[in-house]
């Protein structure tokens, strides 16, 4: 059963009080994240802009459908500076990836994850592994370019970002600082 998506639209609206400072703040953060609008984005690109606003980022964020969560996710790496493709699918074998981030420095292959309360231990290690093994096959299918390539997986959490077996778990709302600390998390991360 799919979760239903809250209109952050109608909610940026009332916060905005006019349609033209909706309009405003939407072309702006658009503008910001170097993005176009697509239908599948602007309940993100209102959400982000809610957050902008000072409403909580985690609480936002489940409220949002999975194909909003890894557009609002996508965001979040744009507004940090990243180029982002998203939903890039291999074939033999058949992988999915939600988010590859690049920027000059470092290529972060992520996995979008909207969990409702912190995975344990085993489950944890499950889905490392299976990240590891996507970023591995991008990396042997030569699209990764020059950049180092770390693994994460980000999540709606309310822990602090942690490393399991080489990938970094990071909860949506540490993610600018994680990025803006990156290089001294270097080597708890399994660079490919």
């Amino acid at each position: 059963m799919r979760a239903e998506s809250t209109d952050f639209l109608s909610i940026l609206r009332r916060r905005c009080g006019s349609e033209e400072v909706l309009a405003a703040t939407l072309g702006a953060l658009e503008e910001e994240l170097g993005g176009g609008r697509t239908s599948e984005s602007l309940n993100a690109l209102a959400a982000i802009a809610l957050i902008k606003r000072g409403l909580d980022a985690q609480t936002l964020a489940k409220g949002l459908k999975w194909e909003e969560f890894e557009e609002f996710c996508a965001g979040l790496f744009r507004a940090s500076g990243y180029e982002v493709t998203r939903n890039i699918v291999l074939r033999k074998p058949r992988l999915q990836i939600d988010i590859l981030a690049r920027s000059n420095e470092i290529a972060l292959s992520v996995d979008c994850k909207q969990w409702r309360k912190t995975a344990g231990g085993s489950a944890l290690m499950r889905f490392a592994k299976s990240q590891l093994a996507r970023t591995e096959a991008l990396r042997a299918k030569n699209m990764l370019g020059e950049a180092p390539c770390a693994s994460l997986i980000l999540t709606l959490t309310e822990e602090a970002p942690r490393f399991v077996q080489g990938v970094a778990i990071v909860p949506i709302f540490s993610l600018r600082s994680f990025l803006g600390s990156l290089y001294e998390f270097r080597e708890n991360l399994r660079l490919m």
